[in-house]
């Protein structure tokens, strides 16, 4: 089909390793952007969908979730599913409690989230692992540490059980079995409605 008006492709990197997925990604969003060809993916892969696509539409259960721009599903997801999706988002259970936030790592102020908290009820929390800082305290137990090039990433266990993992420099001395606190940076946590 030479030059199609509309090009669709299925998980089209699939099967590729991960050095040649990126670079046939770069090169087909060059020739599509350079032909002016329509083009509909569809991929499982979060990553894929932000690094190639302008608009991207998130099905759930037969129904878009949400679709915008890349920047916007990262920046203002709809739902927590969608802001576990797009940056690695963790979630984790909470509550309003005097202007704060009580989650199982603390009580976090409301100015570490992206937007105002929902009035009432039970929350979800979504938390990406760089957006945690770590600092002294009893918050939780460091349980494991993992190197990343430049970074830290850390496993680290609530005293009721609850995980989650931050991302650290690592010049960051943290070792398996530390206790720390948990901080989580101003703007950078998102607060839904329990469901």
């Amino acid at each position: 089909a030479p030059e199609p008006a509309v090009l669709l492709l299925d998980e089209p990197f699939a099967s590729v390793d991960v050095v040649l997925r990126r670079h046939l990604r770069e090169e087909t969003r060059r020739i599509l952007r350079r032909r002016g060809t329509l083009a509909v993916m569809v991929t499982h892969d979060p990553e894929e969908a932000l690094d190639i696509g302008d608009q991207i539409a998130v099905m759930g259960q037969g129904t878009i979730e949400q679709a915008a721009a890349p920047s916007l599903l990262y920046n203002a997801p709809a739902t927590a599913s969608i802001a576990e999706m797009f940056g690695r988002g963790q979630t984790l259970p909470a509550e309003r409690k005097d202007g704060s936030v009580q989650t199982p790592f603390g009580l976090w102020e409301a100015s570490a989230f992206t937007s105002a908290l929902p009035n009432t009820g039970p929350l979800q929390v979504v938390v990406r692992p760089e957006a945690l800082t770590l600092s002294d305290g009893e918050a939780a137990t460091v349980e494991d540490v993992r190197t990343q090039g430049p970074n830290l990433r850390v496993s680290l266990v609530a005293p009721q059980g609850e995980r989650i993992e931050a991302i650290v420099t690592s010049e960051q001395a943290v070792e398996p079995g530390a206790k720390v606190g948990l901080t989580p940076k101003d703007g950078a946590i998102f607060a839904f409605a329990a469901t």
